[in-house]
């Protein structure tokens, strides 16, 4: 989606989810720890620009690697 005053496309969490490939909570869950502000709003829409889209998605990697880095705790 572009606007006619900006030239990069606009990006709402069901967008970033299907670019990203990973479900919209673990987005949520990035955006609200983090501290990352949408843009504006269109009524209840959270709209983002590919900068905090880059952002998302590193924090996203950085959980990842943490996560197969930790050691998995044996089943009994």
């Amino acid at each position: 989606m572009l606007t006619g005053k900006q030239s990069q496309p606009l990006l709402t969490l069901g967008k970033m989810s299907e670019i990203l490939k990973v479900p919209t909570y673990r987005i949520q869950y990035i955006i609200a720890t983090r501290g990352i502000k949408e843009r504006f709003r269109a009524s209840r829409t959270r709209v983002f620009n590919p900068e905090d889209m880059e952002l998302i998605k590193k924090e996203i990697e950085e959980q990842d690697r943490e996560a197969a880095e930790k050691p998995q705790e044996d089943a009994q």
